[in-house]
């Protein structure tokens, strides 16, 4: 199991999809409905009941199904818990308890899991912002950083096996691959 984290526009779904296609591995990203239009009505249905989607409940349920399979999986998570996490706390909402945060960390350690924490800084992201039409203020950015350093600082407490990548230019892509499949090898 992998785990990509960090803010958007670092490179992580490009990575994700990289290491996916070289290794086999099938990317989940739960009730996410960009690439995927057959999900798009279904959530607005269960968003119309008044239950949230996309948010945290969703990375606990697969992290216990898969807890409970007591097998090691093979899938890659493109956002998880961490993410849903860390965009409460920018968003000045209450963040998950560091319970929470310990029982999705030491899963993820079960697992032999490799939590992959991608960070670029502002000018790269800044620059691929642009092309999307939305971006974060240096101050924002900077709120999350702290936020995703936190969660770093816990899943080395956990035991986690991690990797933090520098990607601030999209060459970057193919040497960081490479840096998770070694990451991967080790035991």
């Amino acid at each position: 199991m992998i785990v990509f984290e960090g803010t958007n526009r670092t490179g992580k779904s490009t990575l994700a999809k990289n290491v996916s296609g070289l290794l086999n591995m099938p990317i989940i990203r739960v009730c996410n409905i960009s690439g995927n239009a057959g999900l798009a009505p279904m959530i607005e249905d269960i968003e119309e009941l008044g239950a949230k989607t996309n948010d945290f409940y969703e990375d606990m349920v697969i992290m216990e199904y898969i807890r409970q399979s007591r097998q090691r999986q093979s899938v890659i998570l493109d956002r998880s818990l961490p993410s849903a996490h860390a965009y409460r706390v920018y968003k000045d909402k209450q963040g998950l308890s560091k319970e929470i945060l310990e029982w999705w960390f030491e899963a993820l350690r079960f697992q032999g899991g490799l939590y992959v924490w991608v960070v670029s800084d502002y000018e790269f992201i800044s620059e691929r912002g642009l092309k999307k039409g939305w971006m974060e203020t240096p101050d924002q950015y900077a709120k999350l950083m702290l936020a995703f350093d936190d969660l770093y600082e816990l899943a080395l407490d956990c035991g986690c096996k991690i990797l933090r990548l520098e990607n601030n230019k999209d060459i970057e892509i193919e040497r960081n691959t490479m840096k998770i499949l070694r990451k991967l090898s080790e035991k």
